[in-house]
């Protein structure tokens, strides 16, 4: 009888003898393995007939291996972070300079709030980004498993970013706003805000725990813009007023929103069409 755990720990040893040893790309290999074993016994074959057509299907090591060495001399994240931080890092310098010497403390913490705050949700919409044009390559092409294991940490990257701006733009402003105001704690805003950085801690406490799959990842990344569109500017529309205003900006936004759920629902279905050789070429 066909033992799927007894198959899996002898393909991970065969990979380890030739070379990929990396546990972090063993798991995630692992993890395509068993969801292609899974759809296989649809289509007429035996349990050990589905997991050699699985792990033949993922390549041979050394085709693996090859895959990996060629991605991680060129990481897909590593130039455009460099862009981005050496673009914030400009415009840090150029705020601080408008800050008068001896200025009151709630205007230095609105302008540090607006910066970390507009920072944060950039960046996340970087990594929502990542997510959405993967999904939509998957209608052309399965990405191979090596490169949608480097979008995923890329856009893993964006999400930490994302969530440490937020989190700290957040919290400037709510100071400022007890601090001017004496504005309740649990406003639309403070929540968007707040439910902004959850998304980036979940993310990145599911890829911590090997909750989540390369795959998952990147779908969990593109649903972060629509919470962060939520929070940033459905937040604004909705107390704006007693109630939310049925304006231009509220369809659009209706629209907007639409369109990343679908986006969304197009990355739960499978590839249109599945590559016959997943590798990089």
């Amino acid at each position: 009888m066909f033992d799927l755990e007894r198959a899996i720990a002898d393909w991970r040893r065969r990979m380890e003898s030739a070379g990929v040893r990396n546990p972090e790309v063993l798991d995630e290999l692992e993890s395509h393995l068993r969801q292609d074993f899974e759809r296989r016994p649809a289509t007429g074959l035996s349990e050990a007939e589905a997991f050699q057509t699985a792990s033949l299907s993922l390549g041979t090591s050394a085709e693996i291996q090859t895959e990996f060495k060629k991605l991680k001399a060129r990481p897909v994240y590593v130039p455009v972070m460099l862009g981005i931080w050496i673009f914030l890092l400009n415009c840090l310098a150029a705020y601080l300079a408008t800050i008068p010497i001896g200025g009151h403390a709630g205007v230095v913490l609105l302008r540090f709030h607006f910066f970390f705050l507009t920072t944060g949700y950039g960046t996340a919409f970087f990594a929502g980004g990542i997510g959405a044009a993967y999904i939509l390559s998957r209608q052309f092409w399965e990405p191979s498993v090596g490169r949608t294991y480097w979008l995923a940490r890329s856009a893993l990257v964006y999400a930490a970013v994302a969530t440490v701006f937020s989190a700290v733009g957040v919290t400037l402003g709510r100071l400022w706003a007890a601090e001017t105001f004496g504005i309740p704690l649990l406003t639309l805003k403070f929540i968007g805000s707040w439910s902004v950085v959850a998304w980036g801690i979940a993310v990145l406490a599911l890829r911590r725990f090997k909750r989540a799959s390369d795959h998952q990842t990147l779908l969990f990344c593109n649903a972060g813009n629509v919470i962060v569109w939520l929070a940033w500017f459905g937040a604004g529309m909705a107390s704006a007023s007693a109630g939310i205003r049925l304006g231009i900006g509220c369809w659009a936004l209706a629209a907007l929103l639409a369109a990343y759920v679908a986006v969304l629902a197009l990355g739960f279905a499978p590839p249109r069409n599945q590559a016959q050789n997943p590798h990089v070429s």
